[in-house]
């Protein structure tokens, strides 16, 4: 079993029985004391879990919004093939602000020899990408954010007021079939919703397994995309709903 696949058990497993001891997670997960006492360890670090005495318990409130680490290992041949269509997108001289989703990290490297692209992001994962793959790239102030590593707040929201690049891509908690995007915390909602104002061109990456969910946040609706990149067609309710609002839909055909 893959380091990814048993964080996401072990999360599953604390978060049903809320503490867990070293053996139980040993037993149900098929793996060592040792192992199951370094990952509780390293998941603790990354506030995912609480380390107690001779196990884990379950941190309240971290259920409204999936840790990075998680997300990286779910829907990722989704994500690839958004991505793969997505890059159409990307053209010389650019200038963008990306989002700290690790949907959006799927589309960083197709910019890699695109020459004069310029990027503004608040995700630290993503920002290192962007400059490996050769996009200049600014970064605001602000409060870290450590389960999606991403920068947040007051000092963020200034930041990205001075700007109005040309292309948001970003991503979204849910997509209700009323059309609204959701996130599952505030912070997340105020910082898109500021790229969503700011942006000339919006472009919504989202997997199928996001329709029809609504979060605690709602950051905006349709009617602020331009374009909406997926991995599968749509509900109808959606379909209609960006046919009447002018909102480009792609997928893989």
């Amino acid at each position: 079993m893959i380091i990814e696949e048993r964080y996401r058990k072990i999360l599953d497993i604390v978060k049903e029985k809320r503490t867990v001891s070293y053996a139980e997670l040993a037993s149900l997960l098929y793996c060592s004391m040792s192992t199951a006492r370094r990952d509780v360890e390293a998941m603790s670090q990354r506030n995912l879990i609480e380390k107690v005495h001779n196990g884990a318990a379950y941190i309240e409130g971290n259920a409204s919004e999936s840790p990075s680490l998680i997300r990286e290992s779910e829907h990722v041949r989704e994500k690839r093939a958004i991505a793969a269509l997505a890059k159409r997108f990307v053209t010389p001289g650019i200038t963008m602000f990306l989002d700290s989703s690790t949907t959006c990290a799927q589309l960083i490297p197709y910019m890699n020899g695109i020459p004069n692209l310029v990027a503004i992001t608040n995700g630290l994962e993503n920002a290192l990408l962007l400059s490996t793959n050769g996009v200049e790239v600014y970064m605001p102030g602000g409060m870290l954010f450590p389960r999606n590593n991403a920068i947040t707040g007051a000092e963020t929201l200034a930041f990205l007021s001075r700007y109005a690049p040309d292309v948001f891509f970003f991503s979204t908690r849910g997509l209700s079939l009323d059309g609204r995007l959701s996130e599952g915390n505030d912070s997340t909602r105020a910082t898109k919703g500021a790229m969503l104002r700011k942006a000339k061109r919006k472009i919504l990456l989202i997997d199928s397994s996001k329709f029809d969910k609504t979060f605690f946040a709602e950051s905006g609706t349709l009617a602020d995309v331009d374009v909406l990149v997926t991995d599968a067609p749509l509900p109808d309710e959606l379909q209609a709903l960006c046919s009447s609002l002018g909102v480009e839909v792609l997928w893989p055909e």
